[in-house]
Formats: C-alpha cells, structure tokens, sequence
C-alpha cells in the first residue's frame, strides 16, 4: 500500500517539477514581449523583475528535486523495511506450523512434545 500511494506522490511531483519548467519558458517567452513592447526606462525594471522570477523559480526548482530525491529514498528504505517483514512473518509462521503440529500430536508425551517444539524452535 505504501508503495502505491509513494508512487502516486513521487509521480505527481515529477509531473509538477514539468509542469514549473514549462511554465518558466513561458514566462521567459512572454516577459522578453512585453519587454520589447515596454518603454526604455521600463525594460530595464522588467528585466530585473524577470531575473528574480528566474532565480525564485530555480529555487523552487531545485528544493523539488530535491524532495524528490528524499521521497526516492524514503520509499527504498520502507520497501526494504516490508521486505524483512514479510521474512519475518513468513518465518514466525512457519514456526507456528511446526509448534501445532508438536502440540496437535496425541501419541507423544508431553515430554516428547517439549523435545520437538525445542528443536522445532531451533531451526532456521
């Protein structure tokens, strides 16, 4: 379940970091327009405006990539976790099986039965 709702999160932040790359040409596309359009004295505010916008966008950029590579690794850390738990319940319950069987054994004696589950207990 993890694994599901991990994928479904990693892959709408990868679709977002997308989406904020195309939006940022866009914004370049239309700020050089307008900047051509606009009045000598205003360019040069728009041009600065647009380096900010830039600088803010990589930033956001950057910290995305970055939760996106911590999300990566978070969801390999939990998949191990899942797999050395499964292991685990997987040998419990084989040891459950092996311990019923000693106990649902009518013709041994509860001395013999202590011997078995010892060994049983024991192995693996």
């Amino acid at each position: 379940m993890l694994n599901i709702h991990s994928s479904i999160s990693l892959q709408e932040l990868q679709q977002t970091l997308n989406k904020l790359k195309n939006s940022l040409g866009e914004v370049q596309k239309l700020n050089a327009i307008l900047a051509e359009g606009a009045s000598r004295e205003r360019q040069g505010p728009l041009k600065g405006e647009m380096t900010d916008i830039d600088k803010r966008l990589d930033n956001v950029a950057v910290r995305l990539n970055a939760k996106l590579q911590d999300l990566e690794a978070t969801i390999a850390k939990w998949t191990e976790y899942y797999k050395r738990l499964n292991h685990f319940c997987d040998w419990l319950n084989e040891k459950e099986e092996k311990l019923n069987a000693v106990h649902d054994n009518k013709t041994n004696t509860p001395e013999e039965k202590l011997e078995q589950a010892k060994v049983g207990s024991s192995e693996g």
